[in-house]
């Protein structure tokens, strides 16, 4: 009689384990990542003060989806300022080019927003350091001409 209830006992503790597994991975939390910044900017600005390269973003859903992320693997949160003009322009941190499992949302972006001042970009030679030609030293006889003839 014991031989007959070893597969019934077997496949209970199977749904059991089954049914863990499963309530313990829909159980949902909320967790932050840093997460780079993909910046684009217009040609021929750049930036007066640097912009952050990377933002906190916090996510919230199942536990069993969650735990396996990392930041780098969400991918970039994109800031846009390619249409921004030359002066001061508000940038926003864009969580949609994320790359997030199903049933995971973003709460919260954090520094979502900022202001930056857009200025030309010089020309290339403009940041190189002017290069100082040696001075020749005076003759040791003092510097004075030497008679002719």
């Amino acid at each position: 009689m014991r031989a007959s209830r070893l597969p019934l006992q077997l496949l209970a503790i199977a749904i059991a384990v089954s049914l863990f597994l499963l309530v313990r991975s829909e159980r949902r939390v909320a967790v932050s990542y840093s997460v780079p910044c993909q910046l684009q900017l217009p040609e021929g600005l750049e930036p007066a003060t640097p912009l952050p390269a990377e933002v906190t973003v916090s996510l919230s859903g199942p536990w069993g989806r969650l735990r396996s992320l990392e930041g780098d693997a969400i991918g970039p949160v994109r800031i846009d300022l390619s249409r921004a003009r030359a002066g001061a322009a508000t940038w926003f941190a864009r969580p949609e080019t994320l790359h997030l499992p199903r049933l995971v949302r973003v709460d919260a972006v954090f520094p979502a927003q900022g202001t930056v001042e857009l200025r030309p970009r010089g020309p290339a030679d403009s940041r190189v350091q002017p290069r100082r030609t040696p001075q020749r030293p005076a003759s040791r006889r003092g510097g004075r001409p030497r008679p002719e003839g």
